[in-house]
């Protein structure tokens, strides 16, 4: 539940960055209820623009997160 929240939207480093991409990287979809009361989906093809502003290109708040989509990779072997 947490990971959606600033962490992800802000960018997302983690120790994997290097060989995954950030967080905000590899979300696929948001889906987002506006203040207005509109429950809308954001991804690159729907709503391009919040889609954008959600994953860190924007300093404001514009809607309340409920869910995302992200890609998963499989767990990386231990060293």
């Amino acid at each position: 539940v947490g990971t959606i929240g600033g962490w992800a939207q802000a960018g997302g480093h983690n120790p994997l960055s290097r060989e995954y991409g950030m967080q905000a990287d590899n979300i696929v979809e948001f889906e987002v209820v506006l203040a207005d009361g509109t429950f809308v989906k954001a991804s690159e093809c729907s709503n391009p623009d919040l889609f954008w502003a959600l994953r860190g290109g924007g300093g404001s708040t514009f809607g309340i997160v409920t869910a995302a989509t992200v890609k998963v990779y499989p767990t990386p072997p231990m060293a």
